[in-house]
């Protein structure tokens, strides 16, 4: 009892303690250094001194005035000032030196650009963390990482942002969702094929923000669509020159792994490619995760965890600026094939009102898929108001499966109640490209933009395969009482082509209201052709049309429209 008596008291000063010393809190004003006037809206962060990380951020009220509260008394901080046109400002902070835990800092004068460079010049060091608007960027040099880490390990330093095991990136609080080099994608959409395989060393800054929608940040009318983005800002004396990396490993039960990477960088052209094999269920540069195996681009249609994979895949990127950015090309290329083959045992029991139903399964499975993937972009802006983009992708894709299983199933007492015996094949092609055209014009007045987008997919996707299933049933003497069956052969070829030209103009009607006006023309012809055959009949090349379709179709539709948008804050 006293021991209870004793860890209560100590948990009620605890509290108390932490109460009193959650207490404290920073004011002031921020104006204008030479006619004394508030800064409204102006940006104050506060920083933990310690590491930079960011506890809490405001903006100036109309007179000025900003604050904070429930503050650590104990604690060291650093205010970070900034408001578009002055210089930014950065003032250290201890709460400890102050009565009563109340920091009054007074009128903070922040001095405009033009008479700061007129009147001194400061040299000091320049700030880890930078905060431009909506835009978080971070000084890769003020971060200490390992000689030879990569960008993974050096983001793991920054705060605000965190790592898991399996290299995904969240950033105040938000998954990221794409990490650019210099503004490009860098083998599309996977963010682990960069951070794992540049180096820490190559990266000047790295800039955090949430990237706008492309028709948002070409009309400039907020679509509420934002992504959580990565820029990585390259060092203009690491932009040159041949770099690269490679592991292998090997161990008992014949088991691999290796993959390699080689970057050359040549100022604004860049050439990649890399290669990985293994058997130990990992595919693709930095993808340590099972789940990681089957997405979209590397075959998650043939891999659900069962069995390990035999997986062989690889990559060229290519990207180039020319003509003073004026024009530039981005394509890519990514081949996989995985081979999955194992068994799979299933024991379980059935508790039924009627009795028990005991079951027990097994299955041999094979699947292979080989998929090629690319894709390309060519660009050229004209001029700042008027740009073409030509766009171009392909996918081919082949799965092939075989399974063969068996199950039988018990009653309680053991004896016989039926089975079923499953033999099964399948192999299925899908192919795809798309072919798209886009104009986009600005015109003087801001918000008002024509634009234009044709887009044309042309696919084919083909399969073949046949189920043999049999069920047998028996009575309680364990003697053979019915047998049912389903033989079929399918075969399926469908073919579609779709083409959509979109026409969009914008008019801003005042700063928060704007018009848009949009027309569409959809033009779609398929062709379904899917027949199955009864290999049991008397005529098994003969098409059963109780499981066969065969079906044309084609549909051309006009759409006109307007809408106004109203953006505002919050």
């Amino acid at each position: 009892m006293r021991k209870y008596i004793q860890l209560t008291v100590f948990l009620l000063l605890a509290f108390l303690f932490q109460s009193y010393g959650q207490n404290a809190s920073i004011t002031g004003y921020v104006i204008d250094s030479s006619i004394n006037q508030p800064l409204t809206n102006a940006s104050v962060v506060l920083l933990q001194a310690k590491d930079s990380f960011i506890v809490k951020d405001t903006r100036a009220a109309k007179d000025g005035r900003f604050s904070f509260s429930n503050l650590s008394d104990s604690s060291n901080y650093i205010l970070f000032f900034s408001y578009p046109k002055y210089v930014d400002y950065s003032h250290k902070t201890e709460i400890k030196d102050w009565a009563k835990g109340t920091v009054d800092m007074g009128n903070i004068s922040l001095i405009q650009r033009e008479k700061f460079l007129e009147e001194v010049i400061v040299k000091s060091r320049v700030a880890a963390i930078k905060i431009k608007g909506d835009t978080t960027e971070y000084l890769a040099d003020s971060f200490r990482v390992q000689p030879n880490a990569s960008v993974e390990d050096l983001l793991k330093q920054l705060p605000g942002l965190q790592v898991d095991q399996f290299g995904n990136i969240t950033a105040q609080g938000q998954k990221v969702k794409k990490v650019l080099v210099d503004g490009e994608e860098f083998f599309s959409d996977d963010p682990t094929l960069v951070t794992r395989n540049l180096r820490a060393d190559m990266i000047d800054k790295v800039q955090v923000y949430d990237k706008k929608s492309d028709a948002a940040a070409f009309t400039g009318i907020e679509d509420g669509v934002r992504d959580k983005t990565i820029n990585l800002k390259i060092k203009e004396d690491k932009n040159n020159g041949i770099f690269g990396k490679a592991e292998a490993g090997a161990g008992t039960d014949e088991r691999y792994n290796a993959q390699g990477i080689v970057n050359f960088f040549k100022g604004k052209r860049r050439m990649s490619a890399y290669a990985t094999t293994s058997n130990i269920g990992r595919i693709g540069l930095g993808s340590a995760d099972k789940e990681k195996i089957g997405d979209t681009d590397d075959g998650r249609e043939n891999y659900n965890g069962k069995g390990l994979p035999t997986a062989t895949s690889a990559g060229v990127h290519y990207d180039k600026k020319w003509n003073a950015d004026k024009q530039s090309i981005n394509g890519n290329y990514k081949f996989n094939t995985m081979d999955v083959e194992g068994n799979e045992t299933t024991i379980s029991q059935n508790n039924l009102p009627t009795g028990l139903i005991l079951s027990n399964s097994v299955s041999n499975f094979n699947n292979t898929n080989t998929s090629h993937r690319a894709n390309a972009k060519y660009m050229h802006k004209f001029d700042t108001t008027s740009t073409v983009t030509v766009y171009t992708d392909g996918s081919f894709n082949s799965n092939k499966n075989a399974n063969i299983s068996n199950a039988v199933n018990l009653r309680g007492d053991s004896s016989l109640l039926y089975d079923n015996n499953n033999n099964s094949f399948s192999n299925y092609d899908l192919n795809s490209y798309n072919v798209n055209v886009n104009w986009e014009k600005k015109f003087k007045k801001y918000g008002r933009t024509i634009s234009f987008y044709l887009n044309n997919n042309f696919s084919n996707d083909a399969s073949s395969g046949e189920s043999r299933y049999e069920s047998r049933f028996y009575d309680t003497e364990n003697n053979l009482d019915s047998t049912a069956s389903l033989n079929l052969r399918k075969t399926m070829n469908d073919d579609w082509r779709t083409t959509n030209l979109n026409v969009n103009y914008t008019e801003p009607l005042s700063t928060k209201l704007s018009l848009i006006i949009n027309y569409t023309l959809h033009n779609e012809s398929a062709n379904d052709d899917k027949r199955s055959f009864n290999l049991t009949s008397a005529s098994p090349n003969i098409v059963d049309t109780a499981f066969s379709t065969k079906m044309s179709t084609s549909i051309l539709s006009n759409q006109a429209g307007a809408s106004l948008n109203y953006t505002a804050k919050k």
